[in-house]
């Protein structure tokens, strides 16, 4: 309370007891963990879904658009050999050109190769972030907290009075995010 901040003590009569601090605390870390279970599977379906998050949609289009060149490299590099047929290039023309094509085919194909790599890190990094809780999932009800646990998975713990205690976690920002993509990845399949 105020008070003890300005260490006159606390006179507050909203103290609470550390046994029933610790009960109301793994009692919200539990349902904390079980919402998080739940849209831990919902994440599950939506991988089985076309992912839509911006940076992979975005390397996703870069990966088309370098798929667009190597075809387009592809055909004039085919045209280079009818124009050799007709007598349009000469022979070192050709093989000029034809090898500047297959560079740039090279090329496209290593940095499709290059931004493929990249969605699988942003992916696997999203899965590490929530290494942590899935942890705590696999372990089911968590009947006892520990110092580790409660450092890893709790920013803020608000004591208004004896009946309001607010928590603030770790990942509530990532949790609200994973909900709302759920939900439109989901309604956008059902329009479909």
């Amino acid at each position: 309370c105020l008070s003890h901040k300005n260490k006159c003590g606390c006179t507050s009569k909203a103290s609470i007891s550390e046994p029933f601090l610790e009960a109301v605390i793994l009692k919200m870390l539990n349902e904390y963990i079980r919402i998080y279970e739940d849209l831990d599977k919902l994440a599950d379906d939506i991988s089985k879904l076309p992912y839509q998050s911006t940076e992979v949609k975005r390397l996703e289009t870069e990966i088309k658009h370098c798929g667009e060149k190597i075809e387009a490299a592809k055909k004039y590099r085919l045209e280079l050999y009818e124009d050799l047929k007709e007598g349009i290039i000469s022979q070192e023309e050709y093989q000029d050109l034809s090898q500047m094509y297959t560079e740039r085919i090279d090329s496209l194909m290593q940095m499709i190769t290059n931004l493929e790599t990249e969605i699988v890190i942003i992916t696997d990094k999203r899965k590490e972030r929530f290494a942590e809780l899935n942890k705590l999932v696999q372990k089911g009800v968590i009947e006892k907290l520990d110092r580790r646990m409660v450092v890893a998975l709790i920013n803020k713990v608000v004591i208004h009075d004896k009946t309001h205690i607010e928590l603030t976690f770790a990942f509530k920002q990532d949790l609200e995010t994973l909900k709302r993509y759920a939900e439109k990845a989901f309604s956008e399949s059902e329009v479909s």
